[in-house]
């Protein structure tokens, strides 16, 4: 489930702000997925434009998804993944990266997983029927929830 959230490109599958408008123009920067992919978009009046970025991906899966990825594509050593990690990649992920999270807007802790936070925003957007160019915020928030539930279900995470 994390892989679909952290790389932009395979939103299609599931956003439901891509029905909004065929001719959605994307633009991608940064890695393919993880800290520092970004997405921008631009489109009709429904889909607006805008911008997101990756600020931040739990230390563990950070580490995790490096090293498998190192180890099978890059055909590195285990150690001298670990070695480089702790050398350069954390001290720059905390004198670069953890300071940048305080621009974001919001921050859900365990993204998609967190039901608890992804309840609260839903409970609050339902509370202020807030519309973004006459589409009503919950029913987006509401079919987002249920996508990602949906891929959970289908990939035995819930």
């Amino acid at each position: 489930m994390l892989e679909r959230i952290v790389d932009f490109r395979r939103w299609p599958a599931w956003s439901p702000w891509e029905d909004v408008d065929p001719d959605l123009r994307r633009t991608y920067s940064g890695p393919d997925s993880g800290v520092g992919a970004a997405y921008a978009w631009e489109g009709n009046r429904k889909a607006g434009k805008g911008r997101m970025e990756i600020v931040d991906v739990a230390d563990d899966v950070r580490f995790i998804r490096r090293l498998q990825r190192d180890v099978a594509e890059r055909g590195r050593t285990m150690e001298s993944v670990i070695d480089q990690y702790l050398a350069s990649v954390k001290p720059m992920y905390l004198e670069f990266v953890q300071p940048s999270k305080r621009y974001a807007d919001v921050i859900i802790p365990q993204g998609g997983h967190n039901k608890v936070a992804v309840d609260l925003l839903l409970t609050l957007i339902r509370e202020e029927q807030v519309d973004i160019y006459d589409i009503p915020i919950a029913r987006i928030a509401e079919q987002f929830v249920s996508r990602v539930r949906t891929l959970e279900l289908n990939e035995g995470v819930l």
